[in-house]
Protein backbone atom coordinates (compact mmCIF):
# COMPACT_ATOMS: atom_id res chain seq x y z
CA UNK A 1 0.00 0.00 0.00
CA UNK A 2 1.08 3.64 -0.84
CA UNK A 3 2.02 5.56 1.76
CA UNK A 4 0.90 9.27 2.56
CA UNK A 5 4.72 10.05 3.32
CA UNK A 6 5.52 9.59 -0.47
CA UNK A 7 3.44 12.66 -1.33
CA UNK A 8 4.43 16.19 -1.30
CA UNK A 9 3.34 18.22 1.79
CA UNK A 10 2.21 21.86 1.18
CA UNK A 11 1.86 23.43 4.57
CA UNK A 12 -0.58 26.40 4.94
CA UNK A 13 0.04 29.06 7.88
CA UNK A 14 -3.20 30.13 9.67
CA UNK A 15 -2.36 33.33 11.56
CA UNK A 16 -5.60 33.86 13.40
CA UNK A 17 -5.92 33.97 17.17
CA UNK A 18 -9.34 35.34 17.00
CA UNK A 19 -11.45 32.96 18.08
CA UNK A 20 -10.73 33.07 21.32
CA UNK A 21 -9.33 35.88 23.61
CA UNK A 22 -5.57 35.16 24.14
CA UNK A 23 -3.03 36.80 21.67
CA UNK A 24 0.10 35.06 20.71
CA UNK A 25 -1.36 31.94 19.02
CA UNK A 26 -1.70 33.79 15.55
CA UNK A 27 2.24 34.61 15.18
CA UNK A 28 2.90 30.56 15.61
CA UNK A 29 3.31 29.73 11.97
CA UNK A 30 5.61 32.75 11.54
CA UNK A 31 7.58 30.79 14.32
CA UNK A 32 7.38 27.41 13.11
CA UNK A 33 8.51 28.58 9.42
CA UNK A 34 11.45 30.45 11.18
CA UNK A 35 12.52 27.34 12.91
CA UNK A 36 12.15 25.31 9.04
CA UNK A 37 9.87 22.74 10.65
CA UNK A 38 9.80 21.41 6.80
CA UNK A 39 13.26 20.02 7.49
CA UNK A 40 11.87 17.52 10.23
CA UNK A 41 10.11 16.34 7.39
CA UNK A 42 12.63 15.14 5.48
CA UNK A 43 13.08 13.03 3.18
CA UNK A 44 9.89 14.08 1.82
CA UNK A 45 9.56 17.41 0.01
CA UNK A 46 7.82 19.85 2.22
CA UNK A 47 7.09 23.42 1.31
CA UNK A 48 4.98 26.43 2.98
CA UNK A 49 2.73 27.64 0.15
CA UNK A 50 1.31 30.98 2.16
CA UNK A 51 0.67 32.40 5.56
CA UNK A 52 -2.76 33.64 6.00
CA UNK A 53 -3.28 36.99 8.26
CA UNK A 54 -6.31 37.70 9.94
CA UNK A 55 -8.19 40.54 9.13
CA UNK A 56 -7.09 43.70 11.81
CA UNK A 57 -9.38 43.25 15.35
CA UNK A 58 -10.29 43.98 18.56
CA UNK A 59 -11.64 41.61 20.99
CA UNK A 60 -14.90 41.96 22.30
CA UNK A 61 -14.06 41.77 25.38
CA UNK A 62 -18.32 42.78 26.42
CA UNK A 63 -20.06 40.28 23.93
CA UNK A 64 -22.22 41.83 21.10
CA UNK A 65 -23.17 38.94 19.13
CA UNK A 66 -23.47 35.22 20.14
CA UNK A 67 -20.22 34.97 18.36
CA UNK A 68 -17.66 37.16 19.55
CA UNK A 69 -16.59 38.89 16.70
CA UNK A 70 -18.59 37.17 14.43
CA UNK A 71 -17.84 39.50 11.03
CA UNK A 72 -14.11 39.23 11.88
CA UNK A 73 -14.32 35.28 12.58
CA UNK A 74 -16.21 34.84 9.40
CA UNK A 75 -13.58 37.00 7.14
CA UNK A 76 -10.74 34.97 8.77
CA UNK A 77 -12.25 31.34 8.23
CA UNK A 78 -13.34 32.24 4.07
CA UNK A 79 -9.39 33.75 3.79
CA UNK A 80 -8.15 30.11 5.11
CA UNK A 81 -11.21 28.26 3.17
CA UNK A 82 -10.46 29.99 -0.41
CA UNK A 83 -6.82 29.60 0.26
CA UNK A 84 -6.79 26.19 0.83
CA UNK A 85 -9.40 25.34 -2.43
CA UNK A 86 -6.55 27.90 -4.34
CA UNK A 87 -3.41 26.13 -2.79
CA UNK A 88 -4.75 22.12 -1.93
CA UNK A 89 -4.75 19.38 -4.32
CA UNK A 90 -5.97 15.78 -3.73
CA UNK A 91 -2.57 14.04 -4.68
CA UNK A 92 -0.66 15.93 -2.10
CA UNK A 93 -0.71 15.76 1.83
CA UNK A 94 -2.08 19.33 3.17
CA UNK A 95 -0.43 20.49 6.59
CA UNK A 96 -2.24 22.88 8.22
CA UNK A 97 -0.58 24.93 11.23
CA UNK A 98 -2.28 27.46 13.19
CA UNK A 99 -3.95 29.63 14.79
CA UNK A 100 -6.54 28.50 17.31
CA UNK A 101 -8.95 25.76 16.45
CA UNK A 102 -12.05 28.07 14.68
CA UNK A 103 -9.80 27.68 12.10
CA UNK A 104 -10.73 23.96 11.89
CA UNK A 105 -14.93 24.79 10.48
CA UNK A 106 -12.70 25.95 7.02
CA UNK A 107 -10.18 23.48 6.95
CA UNK A 108 -12.44 20.44 7.28
CA UNK A 109 -15.08 21.79 4.75
CA UNK A 110 -12.41 23.24 2.45
CA UNK A 111 -10.93 19.66 2.27
CA UNK A 112 -13.49 17.81 1.95
CA UNK A 113 -14.43 19.89 -1.17
CA UNK A 114 -11.23 19.39 -2.27
CA UNK A 115 -11.65 15.61 -2.21
CA UNK A 116 -14.86 15.43 -3.37
CA UNK A 117 -17.30 15.07 -0.04
CA UNK A 118 -15.35 11.89 1.02
CA UNK A 119 -13.61 12.93 4.05
CA UNK A 120 -13.73 11.82 7.53
CA UNK A 121 -12.21 13.63 10.67
CA UNK A 122 -10.65 13.05 13.21
CA UNK A 123 -10.68 15.24 15.80
CA UNK A 124 -8.06 15.37 18.77
CA UNK A 125 -9.35 18.04 21.22
CA UNK A 126 -9.86 18.11 25.18
CA UNK A 127 -13.08 20.10 24.12
CA UNK A 128 -15.56 18.90 21.71
CA UNK A 129 -15.99 22.44 20.04
CA UNK A 130 -19.33 21.35 19.40
CA UNK A 131 -21.10 24.20 20.93
CA UNK A 132 -23.30 26.75 18.76
CA UNK A 133 -23.88 30.31 19.35
CA UNK A 134 -26.81 29.75 21.45
CA UNK A 135 -25.49 27.27 23.92
CA UNK A 136 -21.68 28.64 24.14
CA UNK A 137 -20.70 30.63 27.52
CA UNK A 138 -18.28 32.43 26.02
CA UNK A 139 -19.11 32.97 22.86
CA UNK A 140 -15.89 32.62 21.70
CA UNK A 141 -15.98 31.02 17.61
CA UNK A 142 -13.22 28.37 18.51
CA UNK A 143 -15.58 26.65 20.58
CA UNK A 144 -17.87 26.11 17.71
CA UNK A 145 -15.93 24.65 14.89
CA UNK A 146 -16.77 21.28 14.51
CA UNK A 147 -20.40 22.27 15.19
CA UNK A 148 -20.63 24.51 12.80
CA UNK A 149 -18.96 22.14 9.83
CA UNK A 150 -21.37 19.44 11.01
CA UNK A 151 -24.33 21.76 10.35
CA UNK A 152 -25.51 22.17 13.94
CA UNK A 153 -25.79 26.19 13.02
CA UNK A 154 -25.84 28.33 10.71
CA UNK A 155 -24.71 31.65 10.55
CA UNK A 156 -26.09 32.72 6.86
CA UNK A 157 -25.24 36.42 6.90
CA UNK A 158 -22.04 36.07 7.39
CA UNK A 159 -20.41 32.11 7.16
CA UNK A 160 -21.98 31.53 4.02
CA UNK A 161 -19.20 31.26 1.10
CA UNK A 162 -20.92 27.60 -0.28
CA UNK A 163 -18.85 25.74 2.08
CA UNK A 164 -19.75 21.83 2.63
CA UNK A 165 -21.33 20.38 5.14
CA UNK A 166 -20.14 16.83 7.15
CA UNK A 167 -21.75 14.18 7.89
CA UNK A 168 -21.95 13.16 11.41
CA UNK A 169 -20.66 9.75 10.47
CA UNK A 170 -17.55 11.04 9.12
CA UNK A 171 -16.29 12.14 12.24
CA UNK A 172 -14.94 11.35 15.30
CA UNK A 173 -13.63 12.86 18.86
CA UNK A 174 -10.37 11.50 20.90
CA UNK A 175 -9.12 13.04 24.64
CA UNK A 176 -12.45 14.58 25.72
CA UNK A 177 -12.28 15.73 29.06
CA UNK A 178 -13.93 19.17 29.28
CA UNK A 179 -17.34 19.41 28.04
CA UNK A 180 -19.86 22.16 28.35
CA UNK A 181 -23.59 20.94 29.72
CA UNK A 182 -25.41 22.16 26.55
CA UNK A 183 -22.38 21.11 24.23
CA UNK A 184 -22.41 17.83 25.33
CA UNK A 185 -26.47 17.08 25.51
CA UNK A 186 -25.79 17.93 21.34
CA UNK A 187 -23.36 15.76 20.83
CA UNK A 188 -25.18 12.92 22.38
CA UNK A 189 -28.61 13.69 21.00
CA UNK A 190 -27.12 13.97 17.33
CA UNK A 191 -24.88 10.95 18.03
CA UNK A 192 -21.63 12.37 17.44
CA UNK A 193 -18.71 9.71 18.68
CA UNK A 194 -16.45 10.67 21.00
CA UNK A 195 -13.99 9.01 23.50
CA UNK A 196 -12.96 10.41 26.61
CA UNK A 197 -9.50 10.64 28.22
CA UNK A 198 -10.86 8.20 30.99
CA UNK A 199 -12.24 5.77 27.81
CA UNK A 200 -8.98 6.23 26.34
CA UNK A 201 -7.17 4.89 29.58
CA UNK A 202 -9.68 2.16 30.37
CA UNK A 203 -9.56 0.48 26.51
CA UNK A 204 -6.49 2.34 25.43
CA UNK A 205 -5.87 3.56 22.35
CA UNK A 206 -5.67 0.48 19.73
CA UNK A 207 -9.10 -0.02 20.45
CA UNK A 208 -10.55 3.26 20.47
CA UNK A 209 -8.72 3.60 17.39
CA UNK A 210 -10.98 0.27 15.92
CA UNK A 211 -13.65 1.82 17.06
CA UNK A 212 -13.13 4.70 15.47
CA UNK A 213 -12.43 3.55 12.16
CA UNK A 214 -14.79 1.63 11.91
CA UNK A 215 -17.47 4.19 12.24
CA UNK A 216 -15.85 6.63 9.70
CA UNK A 217 -14.01 4.60 7.29
CA UNK A 218 -16.67 1.31 7.43
CA UNK A 219 -15.08 0.15 4.01
CA UNK A 220 -11.84 1.40 3.68
CA UNK A 221 -12.29 3.87 0.99
CA UNK A 222 -12.84 7.45 2.98
CA UNK A 223 -10.16 10.07 2.88
CA UNK A 224 -8.93 11.11 6.59
CA UNK A 225 -8.03 14.31 7.97
CA UNK A 226 -6.74 14.74 11.62
CA UNK A 227 -8.03 17.95 13.09
CA UNK A 228 -5.23 17.79 16.33
CA UNK A 229 -5.69 20.53 19.28
CA UNK A 230 -2.39 20.35 20.97
CA UNK A 231 -4.77 20.62 24.43
CA UNK A 232 -5.49 17.53 23.47
CA UNK A 233 -2.33 15.88 25.08
CA UNK A 234 -1.24 16.69 28.80
CA UNK A 235 -0.08 20.26 29.32
CA UNK A 236 3.44 18.80 30.37
CA UNK A 237 3.75 18.18 27.17
CA UNK A 238 2.11 21.35 25.46
CA UNK A 239 2.46 24.08 28.69
CA UNK A 240 2.12 26.50 25.53
CA UNK A 241 -1.68 26.64 25.25
CA UNK A 242 -4.68 28.61 25.61
CA UNK A 243 -6.90 26.09 27.44
CA UNK A 244 -4.84 23.59 28.96
CA UNK A 245 -7.00 20.92 30.91
CA UNK A 246 -4.98 18.04 32.92
CA UNK A 247 -5.02 14.33 31.86
CA UNK A 248 -4.65 14.74 28.14
CA UNK A 249 -2.85 12.38 25.69
CA UNK A 250 0.93 11.66 26.05
CA UNK A 251 2.99 10.35 23.19
CA UNK A 252 2.95 6.87 23.63
CA UNK A 253 -0.72 7.00 23.03
CA UNK A 254 0.36 8.71 19.71
CA UNK A 255 2.45 6.33 18.44
CA UNK A 256 -0.30 3.91 18.72
CA UNK A 257 -2.61 6.28 16.83
CA UNK A 258 -0.33 6.55 14.33
CA UNK A 259 -0.05 3.19 14.12
CA UNK A 260 -3.36 3.11 13.41
CA UNK A 261 -3.24 5.90 10.66
CA UNK A 262 -0.37 4.48 9.11
CA UNK A 263 -2.72 1.56 7.66
CA UNK A 264 -4.73 3.55 6.05
CA UNK A 265 -1.72 4.87 3.66
CA UNK A 266 -1.91 7.50 1.21
CA UNK A 267 -5.63 8.09 2.37
CA UNK A 268 -4.40 10.02 5.35
CA UNK A 269 -4.39 13.39 3.26
CA UNK A 270 -4.39 16.02 5.77
CA UNK A 271 -3.71 17.26 9.44
CA UNK A 272 -4.32 20.35 11.57
CA UNK A 273 -2.32 21.68 14.00
CA UNK A 274 -4.02 24.27 16.32
CA UNK A 275 -3.74 26.28 19.30
CA UNK A 276 0.00 26.61 19.63
CA UNK A 277 0.49 29.67 21.69
CA UNK A 278 4.44 29.78 22.48
CA UNK A 279 4.07 33.46 23.94
CA UNK A 280 2.54 31.10 27.14
CA UNK A 281 5.58 28.87 26.91
CA UNK A 282 7.78 28.19 24.52
CA UNK A 283 10.63 26.21 25.50
CA UNK A 284 8.90 22.77 26.20
CA UNK A 285 6.27 23.09 23.62
CA UNK A 286 8.16 24.31 20.79
CA UNK A 287 10.29 21.24 20.92
CA UNK A 288 7.37 18.99 21.65
CA UNK A 289 5.60 20.18 18.56
CA UNK A 290 8.97 19.00 16.44
CA UNK A 291 8.72 15.72 18.25
CA UNK A 292 4.98 15.81 17.48
CA UNK A 293 5.86 16.13 13.12
CA UNK A 294 8.52 13.26 13.40
CA UNK A 295 5.80 10.86 14.81
CA UNK A 296 3.93 12.10 12.20
CA UNK A 297 6.67 12.14 9.32
CA UNK A 298 8.81 9.18 10.11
Amino acid sequence: MASYLTKNIKILGSAVSIGQPKKGVEHTPAVLKIEKIEKLIDPVKADWVDIVNQPRYTIERLRQSPIRNLVENAKANKRIHDAIINYANPNDFFLNIGGDHSIGSSTVTALNRIHNENLSVIWIDAHGDCNTPLTSPSGNYHGMPLAHALGFFKETKYFDWGQTILPISSVALIGIRDLDIEEKIIMDKEGVLYFTMNQVRNIGMDKVMGEVMHKIDPNGKKMIHVSLDVDGFDPTLFPGTGTAVPGGLNFNDYKIFMKHIRRIGERFVSLDIVEVNLEIERDITLMNVKELLKHTFH
